[in-house]
Protein backbone atom coordinates (compact mmCIF):
# COMPACT_ATOMS: atom_id res chain seq x y z
CA UNK A 1 0.00 0.00 0.00
CA UNK A 2 1.32 3.57 -0.90
CA UNK A 3 0.38 7.18 -0.54
CA UNK A 4 -0.59 7.46 -3.97
CA UNK A 5 -2.74 6.03 -6.34
CA UNK A 6 -4.30 6.40 -10.23
CA UNK A 7 -7.40 7.04 -11.35
CA UNK A 8 -9.34 8.76 -14.50
CA UNK A 9 -10.00 12.07 -15.78
CA UNK A 10 -12.04 10.85 -18.92
CA UNK A 11 -14.83 9.08 -20.31
CA UNK A 12 -14.20 7.17 -23.02
CA UNK A 13 -15.97 4.56 -25.04
CA UNK A 14 -14.43 1.19 -26.93
CA UNK A 15 -16.57 -0.89 -29.68
CA UNK A 16 -15.51 -4.55 -29.99
CA UNK A 17 -17.25 -6.64 -31.86
CA UNK A 18 -17.59 -10.32 -32.25
CA UNK A 19 -19.17 -12.99 -34.15
CA UNK A 20 -22.16 -10.69 -34.85
CA UNK A 21 -22.40 -9.57 -31.12
CA UNK A 22 -21.76 -5.60 -30.21
CA UNK A 23 -20.05 -4.74 -27.04
CA UNK A 24 -19.83 -1.54 -26.24
CA UNK A 25 -17.36 -0.71 -23.05
CA UNK A 26 -17.65 2.97 -21.21
CA UNK A 27 -15.36 3.95 -18.51
CA UNK A 28 -16.85 6.79 -16.53
CA UNK A 29 -15.29 8.46 -13.44
CA UNK A 30 -16.89 7.47 -9.88
CA UNK A 31 -15.49 8.90 -6.74
CA UNK A 32 -18.37 6.85 -4.61
CA UNK A 33 -20.20 3.87 -4.76
CA UNK A 34 -23.21 6.32 -5.39
CA UNK A 35 -21.60 7.87 -7.98
CA UNK A 36 -20.67 4.74 -9.67
CA UNK A 37 -24.30 3.57 -9.19
CA UNK A 38 -25.92 6.69 -11.32
CA UNK A 39 -22.99 6.15 -13.89
CA UNK A 40 -24.04 2.49 -14.77
CA UNK A 41 -27.80 4.04 -14.21
CA UNK A 42 -27.23 6.30 -16.84
CA UNK A 43 -25.27 3.79 -19.38
CA UNK A 44 -28.10 1.39 -18.85
CA UNK A 45 -31.06 3.73 -19.40
CA UNK A 46 -28.89 4.77 -22.78
CA UNK A 47 -28.72 1.26 -23.93
CA UNK A 48 -31.91 0.17 -22.58
CA UNK A 49 -32.70 -1.96 -25.71
CA UNK A 50 -29.40 -4.02 -25.59
CA UNK A 51 -29.20 -7.72 -24.19
CA UNK A 52 -27.13 -7.07 -21.72
CA UNK A 53 -25.61 -3.85 -19.79
CA UNK A 54 -22.86 -5.52 -17.45
CA UNK A 55 -20.79 -3.44 -15.07
CA UNK A 56 -18.41 -3.22 -12.57
CA UNK A 57 -16.90 -0.36 -9.84
CA UNK A 58 -13.63 0.27 -7.69
CA UNK A 59 -14.27 3.34 -5.70
CA UNK A 60 -12.10 4.09 -2.80
CA UNK A 61 -8.45 4.38 -1.30
CA UNK A 62 -7.19 2.91 0.75
CA UNK A 63 -10.25 1.82 1.65
CA UNK A 64 -11.22 0.12 -1.47
CA UNK A 65 -14.87 -1.25 -2.67
CA UNK A 66 -15.92 -2.97 -5.36
CA UNK A 67 -19.05 -4.73 -6.82
CA UNK A 68 -19.59 -6.85 -10.84
CA UNK A 69 -22.41 -7.92 -12.50
CA UNK A 70 -23.37 -10.04 -15.43
CA UNK A 71 -26.93 -8.69 -15.44
CA UNK A 72 -28.07 -11.99 -17.24
CA UNK A 73 -25.04 -13.46 -18.65
CA UNK A 74 -23.42 -16.84 -17.56
CA UNK A 75 -22.39 -16.55 -13.71
CA UNK A 76 -18.37 -15.41 -13.99
CA UNK A 77 -18.89 -14.62 -17.55
CA UNK A 78 -18.92 -11.08 -17.60
CA UNK A 79 -18.96 -8.84 -14.22
CA UNK A 80 -15.62 -10.18 -13.08
CA UNK A 81 -13.74 -9.88 -16.58
CA UNK A 82 -14.63 -6.45 -16.51
CA UNK A 83 -13.41 -6.12 -12.62
CA UNK A 84 -10.22 -8.14 -13.67
CA UNK A 85 -9.88 -5.48 -16.54
CA UNK A 86 -9.93 -2.83 -13.86
CA UNK A 87 -7.40 -4.66 -11.07
CA UNK A 88 -5.38 -4.93 -13.85
CA UNK A 89 -5.16 -1.31 -15.12
CA UNK A 90 -4.51 -0.34 -11.49
CA UNK A 91 -7.32 1.95 -11.28
CA UNK A 92 -9.75 3.50 -8.72
CA UNK A 93 -12.37 5.72 -8.68
CA UNK A 94 -14.39 4.21 -11.97
CA UNK A 95 -17.44 2.40 -13.21
CA UNK A 96 -17.52 0.48 -16.51
CA UNK A 97 -20.72 -0.27 -17.64
CA UNK A 98 -20.21 -3.26 -21.17
CA UNK A 99 -22.90 -3.10 -23.11
CA UNK A 100 -24.05 -6.32 -25.27
CA UNK A 101 -26.18 -6.33 -28.07
CA UNK A 102 -26.47 -10.10 -28.63
CA UNK A 103 -25.79 -10.74 -32.67
CA UNK A 104 -27.21 -14.36 -32.98
CA UNK A 105 -24.51 -16.48 -32.58
CA UNK A 106 -23.69 -17.80 -28.88
CA UNK A 107 -19.85 -17.16 -28.00
CA UNK A 108 -19.65 -19.60 -24.77
CA UNK A 109 -18.26 -18.80 -21.41
CA UNK A 110 -15.05 -18.15 -22.58
CA UNK A 111 -15.90 -16.65 -25.37
CA UNK A 112 -17.68 -13.93 -23.34
CA UNK A 113 -14.76 -13.73 -20.64
CA UNK A 114 -12.93 -12.70 -23.64
CA UNK A 115 -15.14 -10.19 -24.97
CA UNK A 116 -15.77 -8.55 -21.72
CA UNK A 117 -12.24 -8.44 -20.70
CA UNK A 118 -11.28 -7.15 -23.84
CA UNK A 119 -13.53 -4.68 -24.44
CA UNK A 120 -12.79 -3.05 -20.64
CA UNK A 121 -9.74 -3.20 -21.18
CA UNK A 122 -9.33 -1.64 -24.37
CA UNK A 123 -12.03 1.38 -22.99
CA UNK A 124 -9.53 1.66 -19.88
CA UNK A 125 -6.73 2.17 -21.67
CA UNK A 126 -7.88 5.29 -23.62
CA UNK A 127 -8.70 6.96 -20.97
CA UNK A 128 -6.48 9.99 -19.06
CA UNK A 129 -5.07 8.84 -15.85
CA UNK A 130 -4.49 11.02 -12.81
CA UNK A 131 -2.57 10.39 -10.01
CA UNK A 132 -3.21 11.20 -6.66
CA UNK A 133 -2.15 11.42 -3.15
CA UNK A 134 -4.46 10.28 0.19
CA UNK A 135 -3.62 12.95 2.31
CA UNK A 136 -4.35 13.53 6.31
CA UNK A 137 -4.43 17.12 7.69
CA UNK A 138 -3.21 19.30 10.43
CA UNK A 139 -3.88 22.42 11.83
CA UNK A 140 -1.30 24.37 14.57
CA UNK A 141 -0.62 27.63 15.58
CA UNK A 142 2.50 28.96 16.77
CA UNK A 143 3.63 32.64 17.78
CA UNK A 144 5.69 34.91 15.24
CA UNK A 145 8.94 34.24 16.71
CA UNK A 146 8.32 30.23 16.76
CA UNK A 147 6.84 30.07 13.60
CA UNK A 148 10.44 29.29 11.44
CA UNK A 149 11.52 26.82 14.42
CA UNK A 150 8.43 25.39 13.35
CA UNK A 151 8.99 24.78 9.72
CA UNK A 152 12.17 23.38 10.55
CA UNK A 153 10.86 20.57 12.26
CA UNK A 154 8.44 19.93 10.11
CA UNK A 155 9.71 20.09 6.77
CA UNK A 156 12.66 17.86 8.38
CA UNK A 157 9.76 14.83 8.06
CA UNK A 158 9.99 15.55 3.96
CA UNK A 159 6.72 17.84 4.48
CA UNK A 160 7.45 20.37 1.01
CA UNK A 161 6.54 24.17 2.71
CA UNK A 162 4.11 24.73 -0.16
CA UNK A 163 2.17 22.01 1.37
CA UNK A 164 1.52 24.29 4.43
CA UNK A 165 -0.87 27.40 4.19
CA UNK A 166 -0.35 29.46 7.24
CA UNK A 167 -2.45 32.70 8.38
CA UNK A 168 -1.48 35.25 9.83
CA UNK A 169 -3.46 37.23 12.64
CA UNK A 170 -2.40 37.61 16.10
CA UNK A 171 -0.80 33.87 16.14
CA UNK A 172 0.14 32.34 12.94
CA UNK A 173 -2.32 29.61 12.41
CA UNK A 174 -1.29 27.09 9.80
CA UNK A 175 -3.02 23.92 7.92
CA UNK A 176 -1.37 21.33 6.18
CA UNK A 177 -1.52 18.25 4.44
CA UNK A 178 0.84 15.17 5.07
CA UNK A 179 1.24 12.08 3.34
CA UNK A 180 -1.13 9.23 4.76
CA UNK A 181 2.02 6.93 5.93
CA UNK A 182 3.16 9.94 7.46
CA UNK A 183 0.47 10.92 9.55
CA UNK A 184 1.30 8.99 12.41
CA UNK A 185 4.67 10.47 12.72
CA UNK A 186 3.34 13.77 12.34
CA UNK A 187 1.25 13.49 15.02
CA UNK A 188 4.23 12.64 17.41
CA UNK A 189 6.03 15.61 15.83
CA UNK A 190 3.28 18.34 16.60
CA UNK A 191 2.45 16.80 20.24
CA UNK A 192 6.65 17.16 20.82
CA UNK A 193 6.38 21.04 19.78
CA UNK A 194 3.76 21.75 21.64
CA UNK A 195 5.39 20.19 24.97
CA UNK A 196 8.32 22.01 24.13
CA UNK A 197 5.90 25.31 23.78
CA UNK A 198 7.46 25.73 20.30
CA UNK A 199 3.85 25.47 19.50
CA UNK A 200 0.57 26.58 20.84
CA UNK A 201 -1.58 23.94 19.95
CA UNK A 202 -2.54 21.79 17.25
CA UNK A 203 -5.13 18.89 15.86
CA UNK A 204 -6.38 17.22 12.81
CA UNK A 205 -8.77 17.91 10.58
Amino acid sequence: MTDRYWTIRTTETFVLKERRSQFIATVSPASTVEEAKSAIESISRKYSDARHNCWAYRVGYPDTVDHSSDDGEPSGSAGRPILGAILKANLFDLAVVVTRYFGGVKLGVRGLIDAYSSSAGEALALCQREELMVTVSFKFSCSYDRYRDCLHHVTSLGIDESWLTPSFDQAISVTMKVPLSQGQEMEMLLEDLRQRSILTDWGKI
